[in-house]
């Protein structure tokens, strides 16, 4: 474990950035490849994962956990053929609101996910990225009784009070 916690100083992981989006079918939003681990968590209803160059989307299920430790840019969307807009291009024109929510579709079913990723240093990123896998998938049923639901259950509180607190 010490060569992991070495690693992690060297890549001088920088902070974390969290949202809660609240997508309508049909929805795509296009992430953008940077020096990140990035993570999903489907809280309400699906989603498709799709990675560049790949023929094949992951389908994603309520309570499902997606963390892609590659760096590389990622769609995801509400349909495995959608198209998507670049998350940049959206957050350019709508920022995100106090309560860090994303509002986005065409008022279809919804998908409410929580997303965040961790900062890297780009100088010292390259190491660490390589050795992590592309993409690891945690699918709900095994998330439910695992020691990663209570972490993800604080998450969903926390974005949840920061929403409420918003609305005062």
């Amino acid at each position: 474990m010490d060569v992991i916690a070495e690693w992690l100083s060297a890549a001088r992981i920088s902070g974390t950035v969290f949202s809660r989006s609240e997508l309508s079918e049909p929805w795509g939003l296009e992430y953008p490849a940077a020096p990140r681990i990035a993570f999903h968590v489907i809280s309400r209803g699906r989603a498709f994962l799709r990675l560049p160059r790949k023929k094949r989307t992951l389908p994603l299920a309520q309570g499902d956990i997606v963390l892609l430790g590659s760096g590389q840019g990622h769609e995801l969307l509400s349909s495995p053929n959608g198209e998507s807009e670049s998350l940049l291009e959206y957050l350019a024109r709508h920022p995100l609101s106090r309560d860090r929510t994303i509002r986005f579709g065409g008022g279809g079913s919804q998908t409410v996910m929580i997303c965040g990723a961790y900062s890297l240093d780009a100088a010292n990123a390259g190491t660490l990225l390589s050795l992590l896998p592309t993409v690891v998938h945690l699918p709900g049923e095994l998330t439910a009784s695992s020691p990663v639901q209570p972490t993800l259950s604080l998450l969903l509180h926390e974005m949840t009070a920061a929403e409420q607190a918003g609305d005062h």
